[in-house]
């Protein structure tokens, strides 16, 4: 029965963990002119190693250059 448990336990781990580390593209607002964004601070980290101000930055960003960039995860990309 701890083997079955332990077993639970691990691949609840792996899965929480693989979702968190697989970027996934980011809820731009459909639009045909120019995204306006707020300026709220609430920062994603986007695969390309920048961080932006908020998802509507990043879909700001994604638009204007024609780049094929996700989002890697919440928050600031890590300093490293």
């Amino acid at each position: 029965m701890t083997g079955r448990v332990l077993f639970l336990g691990l691949l609840l781990i792996c899965v929480v963990a693989d979702t968190e580390a697989s970027p996934v593209k980011p809820t731009c607002p459909i639009t045909h002119g120019p995204i306006i964004c707020t300026s709220d601070y609430n920062p994603v980290c986007g695969t390309d190693g920048n961080t932006y101000s908020n998802e509507c930055a990043l879909c700001d960003h994604i638009q204007t250059t024609q780049q094929d960039i996700l989002k890697a995860h919440d928050g600031p990309c890590s300093q490293v």
